[in-house]
Order: structure tokens, then C-alpha cells, then sequence
């Protein structure tokens, strides 16, 4: 599809503008579209797969991976000093805050997507193409991998916001350590530790939730269970519950390449404290009633 006709959105969740119901301007600057080389193999300009390793972004073919270098205007290549980052996702899969299709690039605020202005969606090559990776730093620059299909070539954009956005990452710990899927109980017990210069009475509970699960977006956040009790007054933890059938059926959908284990990832933000954090626990899926034979 052409560049006019891509729409770019943009998010609440992962990039906080919500202040009492209201979102605040916040604007990205996006480098121009640079063209990602495989300088290892001799005319290969495909990579299937990008990661994340100690912060930077590198670019797979079979298994075999390589820091990503872009094409200068010699046509040479040129490491990119741009793709250093921390992370706090990566684009092997789409990440627990982001949406990615062919025709979009989409952060999701807990119940719909945001769109950018237009002067705020990035410029993409003028050829057909779609968008195939996204990735978030923790100051909310985005990194996007735009592939175009005729020829196959794959670029990098980049996005700063404005004003910058920081992510605070928490220690959180979910219980039971071992969740049964089909199980009955009530609740899941999430317990938050405190972040430097902020009180847990700060945090409006109702923004609360989960929204990723083993590195996937989860359709339906989990927010904590207004009806379960709840401790902010502890200044050390918060303790809050989520639950269990909610948060049971969002990782059956995702139970992921381990069934028995299941990465949880909470988030929040109120336009002033953002912060995630992500626990793993042990998961037994839920078993499958077979049908009585008939005599």
C-alpha cells in the first residue's frame, strides 16, 4: 500500500498523556527512513527476525544475527548509532503494549487506539510496503521496520517524543507461584515494590492492569478487581488483586512455547508516574473434559 494511505497510531498505556481524562499533546520527530544492509552475506537485504541484545537492535537470517548497520549516501555501509537503546520490549514478537499489522502501527490505552496527526506519522519509502516491527524504548522513542515488497528492502524509523517520556520499571510479584488454568479460586494477589520519591497512594488503581502476557498484547487488559482488597498504604509494597478467571483465560490465549511457565507483564500510567514491571510464574493448563463414551 502507498505511504498516504498508512495510518500511524499512538498510545496511552505505553506513553502516558492521560491527566484527568484528558490526553496532553505530545509530539514525535521522525529521522528520515534509513535502508537496513546485511553486510555478513553477499546480496542478502532480508532479515526475518530482529531481537533485542544487551540494548541493541539486530537484524536475524537463520538464526545467524548481526548488529544492523544502515546504507550511507555512497551506498557504504554505516553502523547506526541510533539503534542503542534500553528496551523495554522487543520486536522478536509483537510486544505486550503495541499493535502491529500490515496497515498499522498501533499502541492500545486499555480499551481503543489513539491515532497521530498527521503531521506526527512517520514518512515511509515511496514504494508498496508494510510495517513488520515495532520496538519502544524506556524514553518512549519509538523504532519501526518498514519492508518494502518491490524490490524487498527493509528500513528503520525512528521517533522522539516531545516532551521526552520515562518509564519507571517496578519489581512486582504475582501468587499463587503456580496457577492452575482451570481452577475456581478468586483472586490473583499482585504485590507492587515501591518506586523512588513516589507514594503508593499516588496511584489511581483504575488505570492499573495487565496488558501483556509471554511478550504478546492481550485483547482485553486485566485491571485490578475493584471488589478484592487492596493496600496502598504500605510506603515499601502495594498490594492489589486481579481476578483469576480474567487473568486464567487472557494466558490460555497466550499460553506461548512453555505452557508451564507464563511471563506477566503490568503496567501504569497517569500522565505523571508511569511505570511496568513483569513477573513469571508457573502455569498448569487447564484440562480438557472428554467425552463419555456412549454404551
Amino acid at each position: 500500500m502507498k505511504k498516504t494511505i498508512i495510518t500511524v497510531f499512538a498510545c496511552l498505556v505505553l506513553f502516558g498523556f492521560v491527566t484527568s481524562g484528558v490526553m496532553a499533546q505530545t509530539t514525535w520527530t521522525w529521522d528520515p527512513p534509513e535502508k537496513i544492509i546485511n553486510t555478513n552475506e553477499a546480496g542478502v537485504i532480508f532479515f526475518d527476525e530482529f531481537v533485542f541484545t544487551n540494548g541493541v537492535l539486530q537484524g536475524c537470517v537463520a538464526d545467524e544475527c548481526e548488529d544492523l548497520q544502515t546504507e550511507d549516501a555512497a551506498g557504504g555501509g554505516v553502523q547506526s548509532d541510533v539503534l542503542d537503546l534500553d528496551a523495554i520490549v522487543d520486536s522478536v514478537a509483537v510486544p505486550p503494549f503495541a499493535l502491529i499489522d500490515p496497515d498499522t502501527v498501533g499502541f492500545w490505552d486499555g480499551s481503543s487506539y489513539v491515532a497521530l496527526a498527521l503531521e506526527q506519522q512517520p514518512d515511509v519509502p515511496n514504494v508498496d510496503g508494510v510495517f513488520t516491527h515495532i520496538a519502544a524504548g524506556s524514553d518512549g522513542t519509538l523504532y519501526v521496520i518498514f519492508e518494502s515488497t518491490d524490490p524487498i528492502e527493509q528500513y528503520i524509523l525512528v521517533g522522539t517524543p516531545d516532551p521526552p517520556i520515562e518509564w519507571e520499571e517496578a519489581t512486582v510479584r504475582f501468587t499463587p507461584r503456580s496457577l492452575n488454568l482451570g481452577s475456581n479460586g478468586k483472586w490473583v494477589t499482585c504485590k507492587v515494590n515501591a518506586i523512588a520519591d513516589h507514594t503508593w497512594d499516588e496511584v489511581d488503581l483504575t488505570k492499573l492492569c495487565i496488558v501483556g502476557i509471554n511478550d504478546e498484547l492481550i485483547t482485553s487488559p486485566v485491571y485490578v478487581d475493584a471488589t478484592g482488597p487492596s493496600n496502598t498504604k504500605n510506603s515499601k509494597k502495594m498490594m492489589v488483586k486481579f481476578d483469576r478467571r480474567a487473568l486464567a483465560d487472557a494466558i490460555s490465549a497466550n499460553l506461548g512455547l512453555d505452557p508451564k511457565s507464563t511471563k506477566i507483564t503490568l503496567a501504569y500510567t497517569d500522565g505523571t508516574l508511569s511505570f511496568y514491571g513483569e513477573d513469571t510464574i508457573k502455569t498448569k493448563p487447564a484440562k480438557v473434559k472428554k467425552d463419555k463414551k456412549v454404551k
